[in-house]
């Protein structure tokens, strides 16, 4: 028995040394309203988390009329607390506000030695907006690190040299692209966003888990020198930026953000290699809204594999599998009543569609 427990001790004392949580806010410790009374940045709100409002590097100049009601804890249905920002006026298109806080590395100093990859995942809101930019970001003392960055009516994957490190730039909302292929990302869904910092290697790892899909970059610098880690995280911003332009209609959503955590582990994800083509959605649904069973038609699209279906807080509910049909039928009797996407996957690709359960 003894021998057992001694096996049982070191199997959680490896699971640990594999992923250690160093930090995680959901927002729901706080009271809904304004996360911090300063608009400026010197002081700090609701769990150590401050607001200001900065210029982006992209003249000419127009501040943003904003207030701290513009920072919010918002109650969301079926998740509880979320952080909120609202659409921006017209014409504001230069300025950002941040939700940022400066205490990551003394998380980062309490991980367990050999835990050296640093990883943040957190959850934000695809709402469909075109008006709204999201840059999610992890800065050292000497600048940027990594960063999930969104401009969704762009639709575009880049990169760019920040004061040191890649920028990496993911139009993460509509299009998340590898190896020339894309895939497309259900709107008015919450989706999980992963990325990781190796300083054992100094390579940086974008995730995100309801595509499958995984990619990993080289950073222009090296994060260890001599041992040393000499580019320890310090800073975590969430900036919020408007997107009207003279052809972009206005926003009515903003940003939701919510459920971040940062860890420290000594693994790094496994890289997608083969991403799969997306093919469109013209797939036939029916009868939608559907009460007990739905047929799915895909003469256009190649023989269906396999279904996922997905709620609207991107929560997997159900998976079905096919072997290469072009009519396929799903039983949504147990189904709660609400709005879903299926995710429908086949020969040719992947496409997605919606379907409404009364």
């Amino acid at each position: 028995m003894k021998k057992y427990v001694i096996y049982y001790n070191l199997l959680l004392f490896t699971v640990f040394c594999n992923a250690q949580v160093l930090f995680t806010e959901d927002f729901n410790s706080y009271a809904v309203g304004a996360i911090s009374n300063d608009i400026t940045g010197t002081l700090p709100g609701k769990g150590g988390w401050y607001i200001d409002v900065v210029e982006s590097s992209h003249p000419p100049a127009i501040p943003i009329p904003t207030t701290i009601n513009d920072y919010q804890i918002i109650a969301e249905t079926g998740r509880g607390n979320v952080f909120y920002s609202p659409t921006f006026p017209d014409g504001t298109t230069t300025w950002y506000r941040r939700l940022f806080r400066n205490d990551i590395k003394t998380f980062w100093q309490q991980r367990t030695p050999g835990n050296n990859v640093l990883k943040i995942s957190f959850d934000v809101y695809n709402s469909g907006d075109v008006s709204v930019g999201l840059d999610a970001s992890l800065f050292s003392d000497e600048g940027s690190i990594i960063g999930f960055n969104h401009f969704l009516e762009y639709n575009s994957i880049g990169g760019g040299q920040g004061q040191r490190g890649l920028y990496d730039r993911v139009g993460l909302f509509h299009y998340f692209t590898l190896n020339g292929k894309t895939s497309v990302l259900p709107p008015h869904t919450w989706v999980t966003l992963e990325m990781y910092v190796d300083y054992n290697t100094s390579k940086i790892y974008y995730s995100i888990p309801m595509l499958n899909m995984t990619m990993q970059l080289d950073l222009l610098y090296t994060l260890q020198q001599n041992g040393e880690f000499d580019d320890s995280p310090n800073r975590f911003a969430l900036r919020i930026t408007n997107l009207h332009r003279s052809n972009s209609p206005s926003g009515t959503t903003g940003l939701k953000f919510d459920n971040l955590s940062i860890s420290a582990q000594n693994t790094v994800p496994v890289v997608t290699t083969d991403i799969p083509a997306v093919v469109g959605n013209n797939f036939t649904v029916y009868p939608n809204p559907a009460i007990n069973l739905v047929t799915i038609n895909s003469t256009e699209n190649g023989l269906i594999q396999q279904v996922q279906i997905y709620d609207v807080l991107g929560k997997m509910v159900d998976r079905y599998l096919f072997n290469n049909q072009t009519e396929v039928q799903l039983n949504t009797e147990n189904l709660a009543e609400g709005v879903y996407m299926l995710h429908i996957q086949t020969n040719k690709g992947t496409g997605i569609s919606k379907l409404i359960k009364k």
